[in-house]
């Protein structure tokens, strides 16, 4: 099985106030298809990541972490053979 990777996909959002952002994005055709999300929020921010979605599908959460050597908090999610477009 050949492994291809899509073009990564970089999005820097200040969602301020808001407890909501969303972008677009297209999903590459092909078989076993894996979309990776990586979220990072600064420590002094006190907003925390709840859910994340595509195409209306609930994504798996892997990672949680908090860094204080980095002064950031990561999150992972994934989602299996997401639907493909936009």
């Amino acid at each position: 099985m050949a492994i291809s990777i899509g073009t990564p996909f970089q999005n820097k959002q200040n969602p301020g106030n808001s407890s909501v952002v969303t972008f677009d994005f297209t999903m590459l055709t092909g078989s076993d298809r894996l979309l990776v999300v990586a979220i990072q929020i600064p420590s002094n921010n006190s907003k925390n990541i709840s859910s994340v979605t595509y195409d209306g599908d609930s994504m798996t959460e892997r990672l949680n972490y908090a860094s204080g050597t980095l002064s950031a908090r990561y999150g992972f999610w994934e989602l299996e053979d997401p639907a493909t477009g936009a």
